[in-house]
């Protein structure tokens, strides 16, 4: 997806991070109360009987508004170069390579918008997944890269947005 939007730690704590010091970080699981993104992605796994899935975003930076968080990344990189907010970043390729560790036949599902100010960080993530097995999503039409993000505008669109994706991953790959 694209960022962790506005689900937050149920315990607050203090992730201030030196730019240099992200390749140390220990990944560790932390309790969260989810947003309503995220509880379109545990009503896929209700129906398609998962009990565990891996969120991986474009970015870490937790920012609700998609255009707040555009210019929050592109300031970022363009003012002092710094891409390691992503995952998908030539520096935290070791641990992009670990997350990205998952059972046979387990699809990756896009599910990141159809926004071009994205397209940097798309390209990112899909030169890393390039050759990877099983890649799919809700893709919209005539585009090559973009996946409709789970949270449609509309009750009923958010609705066949599940419907539609637990159909496509039923059919498997």
């Amino acid at each position: 997806m694209m960022n962790p939007g506005s689900s937050r730690p149920s315990i607050e704590k203090n992730n201030d991070i030196l730019m240099g010091s992200i390749n140390q970080l220990v990944v560790s699981l932390v309790k969260s109360t989810p947003d309503r993104t995220q509880s379109q992605v545990m009503r896929v796994m209700h129906y398609c009987g998962w009990q565990h899935v891996r969120v991986l975003n474009l970015s870490d930076m937790r920012e609700p508004k998609c255009r707040s968080f555009v210019d929050r990344y592109r300031d970022i990189e363009n003012r002092i170069g710094f891409s390691a907010h992503s995952l998908f970043s030539d520096n935290r390729s070791v641990e992009c390579r670990r997350k990205l560790n998952r059972k046979p036949r387990a699809p990756i599902v896009c599910a990141w918008g159809v926004s071009p100010d994205l397209d940097p960080l798309i390209e990112r993530c899909l030169n890393v997944l390039a050759g990877t097995a099983w890649l799919t999503g809700l893709k919209k039409p005539s585009t090559e890269n973009k996946y409709f993000h789970p949270l449609p505008w509309s009750k009923m669109e958010q609705q066949k947005w599940v419907t539609n994706l637990v159909t496509i991953i039923n059919q498997g790959p």
